[in-house]
């Protein structure tokens, strides 16, 4: 089989793809989203966490916590109906610097 990733940007269609995917990241743009995080928590692939446009590691540091955590989160079932989900939180996150939109962020 041919490994994929891909940077999940829709939580409520990852469902319907995530068993094609082997590598996957939260971009920059929804790295503080809680609904991000919590699609992360329940997805059994390697997550990495981008940080933000300005460079602040922060955001996906936090990020990386609460996927790290088990929590609830709203997903389709196997008819495409949303149902309250328990993710069971994700070992494998990690953070990915992007750098900034001003240069690199690697020395931070």
């Amino acid at each position: 089989s041919l490994p994929a990733a891909v940077e999940f940007l829709d939580p409520l269609v990852a469902p319907f793809f995530e068993d094609l995917v082997s590598y996957g990241s939260i971009g920059a743009r929804t790295v503080e989203s809680p609904v991000h995080r919590a699609l992360a928590a329940d997805l059994s692939m390697p997550i990495g966490f981008k940080n933000g446009r300005e460079g602040d590691v922060q955001s996906a540091v936090n990020a990386a916590i609460a996927a790290a955590s088990a929590q609830k989160r709203l997903a389709p079932d196997s008819y495409g109906r949303l149902q309250i989900r328990q993710a069971p939180g994700n070992s494998a996150v990690h953070i990915v610097l992007r750098g900034s939109e001003t240069g690199p962020n690697y020395g931070n």
